[in-house]
């Protein structure tokens, strides 16, 4: 088994971890799965030192990556705390949504960490429950993977705090099967109080950089020629990911003549528009309120001028269902 940066545990590991006066620590925790796996992830992937570049929290707190997003309802997404770890704490992490879990078993191989959307029903009803009543949509953060052993290492479930007898004490060494059944079960639904399963051997899920590899994107340096929005990264797919896109039987959309796609969540920086001819492109994920992934091919945003595989993002009404 490789060694790796294992973060000291802390109180605000939990989502639901109160104070002496019965108050929860993150006054959002029982929302915060999302914010506290995140919080784990920037650890990882700077092994517990703070970026020179860190405007945030440190060490970082699921409640402060929430109070970052600006977003004050519900849970919130991969996409969201994305852009948190690369604003305030100079740290990349990288959106997979539709990802075969086998590629997602490699990943947490091959880098310093990732964070899974589960659908805790599966947890729940297995030794390794937080929770005896909740069962939905759920994130929890997994260190490593030990493939002799079939587990997955040093994964921390924000709601394992064993705060009472019948309750798992994490973190925790989990098995992979169970894990990928509850990434599968993922429900996708785009309309509240549907349910729609995501597919057995496929997940959600937002990674680390690869190991050995600086945590943090290069700079460009101004003189580069290449204007700002273009330092957003673009979420490049590896071609194992392609090629299951283009080989199941996944959702796809139609995008019209003149549809602009974007690099992030908002519309301030486009990637790339649709010409003459409408395209049917892989429907990859519902990233946020208004908002639909797709998978494109361009050559925008590359200076380099060469195409490539990427996942973007399209207003849901310029994305028709087919």
């Amino acid at each position: 088994m490789p060694s790796y940066y294992v973060e000291t545990e802390r109180p605000d590991f939990w989502q639901l971890a109160r104070n002496s006066q019965g108050d929860y620590l993150d006054p959002r925790g029982p929302l915060n799965c999302q914010t506290h796996t995140a919080s784990r992830l920037v650890m990882r992937a700077n092994e517990g030192k703070r970026p020179a570049a860190t405007t945030g929290v440190w060490p970082p707190t699921g409640a402060a990556i929430r109070a970052y997003t600006g977003d004050n309802s519900g849970g919130v997404n991969h996409s969201q705390v994305s852009v948190v770890a690369r604003t305030k704490y100079d740290t990349i992490l990288s959106v997979r949504y539709g990802l075969p879990f086998d590629d997602f078993i490699d990943l947490v191989e091959e880098t310093r960490g990732a964070g899974l959307s589960i659908w805790y029903k599966r947890i729940r009803d297995s030794p390794f429950r937080g929770s005896t009543t909740f069962y939905q949509n759920h994130e929890i953060f997994i260190g490593g993977v030990d493939r002799e052993r079939g587990v997955f290492t040093d994964v921390v479930d924000p709601l394992a705090d064993g705060r009472y007898p019948g309750l798992f004490k994490g973190p925790g060494n989990y098995p992979i099967a169970l894990l990928r059944m509850a990434a599968g079960d993922l429900n996708v639904a785009s309309q509240a109080g549907d349910y729609v399963r995501l597919g057995t051997g496929l997940c959600y899920a937002i990674v680390t950089q690869p190991t050995g590899s600086p945590p943090s994107a290069p700079v460009v340096p101004p003189s580069s020629g290449i204007r700002p929005e273009e330092k957003i990264p673009v979420n490049v797919l590896e071609s194992r990911t392609v090629n299951a896109l283009l080989t199941q039987p996944v959702q796809r959309v139609r995008l019209d003549a003149g549809v602009v796609v974007y690099k992030t969540l908002d519309k301030r920086y486009p990637l790339d528009k649709v010409g003459a001819t409408p395209v049917r492109v892989p429907l990859t994920g519902y990233p946020g309120t208004g908002w639909r992934t797709v998978v494109i091919t361009t050559s925008k945003g590359f200076t380099d001028g060469v195409k490539r595989t990427v996942e973007a993002y399209v207003d849901k009404d310029d994305a028709e269902l087919l």
